[in-house]
Order: structure tokens, then C-alpha cells, then sequence
């Protein structure tokens, strides 16, 4: 085989195997940092869409929001509007397509749990189709 032909198949085959390297519904295609990496830090929403994907203005208390994520799960939530700090665990569940979080608001019965579906997690983005069938955008602000 020449290398004329060995470019017909090679360059193909490396096309494939990077769209088939997409763990999420939108991406990113390619990655080289773990999604345990990628999640690590803090998230700011971006956009907030209704279930059949329009967007939608945030309250001013969603648009205050800011989750970190720790290694290790853990992390902590802040209401940035109403100097709320809830304590957060969290972990990858269902071949890391989800993402489950416990988020405790310190008194009792103020524990929340959540199951979001990742469609797209990137160093700078986070989106998720959450368990009340809206769609989550973040960016991330702090690594």
C-alpha cells in the first residue's frame, strides 16, 4: 500500500473516531481533560431555556446563582442575591451522562436533590436538561 492510499483511509478513520470521541449530545468532539477536571471549579448561568428550548429571562435570584464544584464531589452553592451558601455533594451517575447533586441549605428540611442530563461539558461550559424540564447553560468563572 502507498502512502497515497494509505491517506484515503487514514484521514476518515480519523474523522470517525473524533466525532464518535463526543461523550455528550452537543460536545465538545474532542477532549483531552477527564470530565472529573472539566466540572472542577465554579459556574455561573449563562441561559436559562423553557422545555421546548426558547429562552427565557432568569429570575433575579436564578441569575444570582453560583455553583462550585470540589474534587472529591463536594462544593457549596451561593444565592449571591440573598447571601445564601448551601452545601453541595455531588457525582456522576448513568456512565457520567448525568449529574446527581444533593445541595443541603443548612436547616432541616432543606435538602435538596437533583438529577440534571449533561449535553455539553467543556473547560468554559456546562449545559444540562434538568429534572423540571428546562435547559441549564453555565460558563464557567473560576477555575
Amino acid at each position: 500500500m502507498n502512502l497515497r492510499n494509505l491517506g484515503k483511509w487514514l484521514v476518515p478513520g480519523i474523522v470517525v473516531l473524533m466525532v464518535s470521541c463526543s461523550k455528550y449530545e452537543k460536545g465538545p468532539l474532542l477532549t483531552f481533560s477527564s470530565i472529573q477536571k472539566r466540572i472542577i471549579g465554579t459556574w455561573e448561568v449563562d441561559e436559562w431555556q423553557n422545555s421546548n428550548g426558547t429562552p427565557y429571562d432568569p429570575t433575579e435570584q436564578e441569575r444570582s446563582l453560583r455553583m462550585t464544584y470540589l474534587e472529591g464531589g463536594n462544593g457549596y452553592l451561593i444565592l449571591r442575591r440573598t447571601d445564601t451558601i448551601a452545601d453541595l455533594t455531588w457525582e456522576f451517575r448513568n456512565d457520567d451522562q448525568q449529574l446527581y447533586m444533593s445541595i443541603d441549605f443548612r436547616g432541616p428540611g432543606q435538602t435538596i436533590e437533583s438529577v440534571a442530563t449533561i449535553q455539553k461539558l467543556s473547560n468554559k461550559k456546562l449545559w444540562t436538561y434538568n429534572s423540571d424540564l428546562t435547559y441549564s447553560h453555565f460558563i464557567k468563572v473560576d477555575p
